[in-house]
């Protein structure tokens, strides 16, 4: 099965009024924000903070988005070239949660960008939603900004990089490193360009080229400066992103994106580090793509000098192949496969996106989207007049100083894009032909830990050889391994142009896709893989995922990461492989069971449990932390559980619920629903059923923890002599006896690990060491 991630847009032309029901980055509506000062002197504070080396907030009284009102909000301009302290439309940030935890449909960081050198308003948004099939990067679209119920004008408006972003869209834990690669302080070469060259071991070298937003990483970045560097091609692929590089450079040429790393001054793009120790980097920044950025792709350069229309639609794919000053180019394309994975991408965008014409339906339905708004901005940077022509044509005027409209030498889009394809038309690298996959086929109806082979079709001259790029978990890096044509690979017979290869799926599903290349060019199979690729699922045993335990009415049990004691689920897998839980949901409404849907990447291991909180906070979610869109209700209600197909794997009833009292499986896993002390994350045959003494977590105290062999004291001040278990991990007594106050338990010949001390409603894990 093909895993699509293929961003599909239809456009319907609608009216500037906002429609509050729509995802907030909707392409086809537009936002209204409005933004409410009680300081007259506002633009003053604004344009100060601006000017200072801090950038504060501003906090002014509200901000209303689509008729949600959210007060006391941090507010300040934003942008290098695009910000001007005489500029009456300036770009802003919004932090909603500046103050207090607050946000719009799960958005803390608003960016709201003021069109700056692009008279025909849509080079941003369209360049952000035409890539959104082949990479990981944010979403865009257009908002109208008041303040003080004065239009100020129209924007675009561009989902902001955040952590967030970033936890969303790449296996992360929480803790990872975030780094700006654009200069903080000056533009261009004079400010330090975010190359990625090796400065050294002194982290302060690279101050003035990065900002670090996480609270270390200068080690790892400068690791990653030394390994691209002044190591082979292939030990890049450890702590870097391939693709995800291949993917941002290939665009930065097709859309002469020149404000960008290709571009003179090496910048605006973000990296990530996930959980893989692999950093990936973030497209950023594109108001200036399709050329309205002139400064080239040499030293020097800015807004009015430099290339003509016709001279950057032939800026060459291979630009800085040879330039150690921009090493994420030259390493890469020294490396004969990095090179060749690198024209395919190109390749696949050119075909999909600029000679499908599908560039021109897209940009076309934004610009009627607009229309009416660009006309009523009091305050656009360009004019009305050239917003009627610039999707088209460009410009004969060369002027854009003092008094001529910001871009008015931008070229016309639809121009660019057609000298672009005749240019790479004429190029023998894309008129190369690769070898051509089909027939890929995997083995049906596969099991957990079953042997599963996946086999295809290559024709056209494949001695450089077959791969696949493959992953057990969707987490993972994708690996490669070779495949064959040698009839002992389910492959058929020897030599007939069928490659094969097995696997033992010991996870619940499996990731693949094909790369094929002969000695002039290769091609993927999905071909906008890494992002795109075949997916299998194991069959998974009805049951083998269960609602384990829950509890809807939390106050002293267990907390979520922002230290909140909110409503929990437990599922728990019976299997002996971990189950993908991708693209399953869970809901507490039968009448609308996908109400939550899993992260992409969500897996349950084997025999292995996992929490979702109830808490209604799905900003929250990470790849280790789940946050479901509801709460419970204590008073009782149902809870469902479904795959991917909205097929109903499990469901609860329960009826009113307990303040610290979880409603649980006895038998773990297996057994029917009882009210007992809760078993969190752990398994429930270590709680106690039934009425019992209530204590409060700090009343029990087991010292010292962890233990070696000197045995461990519990305390519990009680006037009862009371019952003391301990449970191992599988839930077995290992320990029973009473404690009155205190008690002294050997453990001088317990196995090391965590183990479970339960007395009353209360329950510890003690490490043994």
């Amino acid at each position: 099965m093909l895993k699509n991630v293929l961003f599909l847009l239809f456009f319907t032309p609608l009216s500037i009024t906002a429609v509050r029901a729509q995802d907030f980055y909707d392409i086809s509506t537009i936002q209204e924000i409005k933004i409410y000062f009680t300081q007259t002197d506002w633009n003053n504070l604004l344009v100060t903070a601006a000017q200072s080396t801090t950038e504060p907030y501003t906090v002014c009284q509200k901000v209303v988005i689509n008729g949600v009102t959210f007060d006391s909000v941090g507010v300040k301009y934003k942008g290098n070239s695009t910000f001007n302290a005489t500029r009456k439309k300036n770009p802003w940030h919004i932090e909603l949660n500046h103050v207090k935890s607050q946000d719009y449909q799960g958005y803390k960081d608003i960016k709201l960008a003021n069109m700056f050198s692009d008279p025909s308003c849509v080079r941003e948004a369209l360049s952000y939603d035409l890539m959104q099939p082949y990479t990981d990067l944010p979403r865009a679209n257009f908002a109208r900004v008041w303040v003080n119920d004065a239009l100020v004008g129209l924007y675009t408006n561009t989902e902001a990089v955040t952590k967030t972003f970033c936890k969303k869209h790449f296996p992360s834990s929480g803790d990872n490193i975030f780094v700006k690669c654009t200069p903080p302080s000056l533009m261009g070469g004079s400010g330090g360009a975010s190359s990625l060259a090796y400065l050294g071991i002194d982290s302060t070298l690279y101050y003035r080229s990065y900002e670090m937003y996480s609270d270390y990483g200068w080690k790892q970045l400068i690791h990653l400066c030394d390994t691209l560097n002044n190591k082979p091609a292939t030990d890049i692929e450890k702590i870097l992103d391939i693709d995800h590089t291949l993917w941002m450079l290939a665009f930065n040429i097709l859309y002469v994106n020149l404000d960008s790393y290709t571009g003179s001054f090496t910048q605006n793009y973000y990296l990530w580090r996930d959980d893989n120790q692999r950093f990936n980097p973030i497209i950023w920044d594109l108001n200036m793509s399709f050329g309205a950025f002139p400064g080239g792709v040499a030293g020097g350069g800015g807004p009015g000098s430099a290339l003509d229309s016709l001279a950057m639609a032939k800026i060459s794919p291979f630009t800085h192949e040879s330039n150690s000053a921009k090493p994420l180019i030259s390493k890469l394309l020294s490396n004969e496969r990095f090179r060749k994975m690198y024209i395919a991408h190109l390749r696949t965008m050119t075909n999909e996106a600029f000679k499908s014409g599908k560039y021109r339906t897209r940009g076309e339905a934004m610009r009627q989207i607009i229309d009416a708004a660009v006309q009523a901005d009091p305050n656009n940077l360009s004019t009305y007049a050239l917003f009627k022509t610039n999707f088209y044509y460009g410009s004969t005027s060369t002027s854009g100083g003092p008094g001529g409209p910001l871009g008015a030498n931008a070229p016309g889009i639809v121009t660019l894009v057609e000298n672009k394809i005749k240019y790479l038309d004429t190029l023998a690298v894309m008129k190369a032909v690769p070898p051509a996959v089909s027939n890929i086929t995997s083995t049906p109806n596969v099991k957990l830990n079953d042997s599963v082979w996946v086999t295809a079709k290559v024709t056209g001259n494949t001695t450089n050889g077959v791969l696949i790029g493959f992953r057990l978990k969707t987490t993972n890096n994708f690996k490669r391994a070779e495949m064959f044509d040698d009839g002992l690979h389910q492959d058929g017979v020897a030599n007939d142009g069928t490659f094969g290869i097995g696997f033992k799926l010991v996870n619940s599903a499996m990731d693949y896709y094909i790369w094929a290349e002969n000695a002039n060019a290769g091609i993927f199979a999905p071909e906008r893989s890494e992002h795109e690729y075949y997916h299998i699922n194991a069959t998974i045993s009805a049951g083998d995922v269960v609602i384990n335990e829950l509890m809807a009415s939390n106050s002293t049990t267990a907390k979520d990461p922002k230290d909140q004691y909110d409503d929990w689920i437990e599922l728990y897998n019976k299997s002996t492989a971990a189950v993908d839980l991708s693209g399953w949901y869970i809901s507490d409404n039968p009448d609308n069971i996908d109400k939550w849907k899993f992260p992409q990447g969500t897996t349950i291991p084997a025999n292995g449990y996992l929490i979702v909180w109830a808490d209604e906070d799905s900003s929250q979610n990470t790849a280790t932390s789940f946050h479901a869109n509801f709460k419970l209700s204590a008073a009782g209600e149902t809870v469902i559980l479904s795959d991917k197909n909205k097929t109903i794997v499990d469901q609860v009833t329960f009826g009113a619920q307990k303040t610290d009292i979880s409603f649980a499986r006895r038998p773990n896993g297996t057994g029917n629903f009882v009210l007992q002390t809760p078993t969190f994350n752990i398994n429930n045959n270590t709680g106690t059923t039934g009425t019992e003494d209530i204590f409060s977590e700090k009343d029990l105290q087991i010292f010292p923890n962890p233990v070696h062999t000197e045995g461990v004291t519990v305390r519990l001040i009680s006037d009862k002599n009371l019952d003391v278990k301990v449970f191992n991990t599988l839930g077995q007594v290992i320990y029973q006896g009473k404690i009155w106050n205190q008690s002294q338990i050997e453990t001088h010949n317990w196995q090391r690990g965590m183990y479970i001390v339960k007395i009353g409603n209360l329950s510890k894990k003690l490490i043994v060491q």
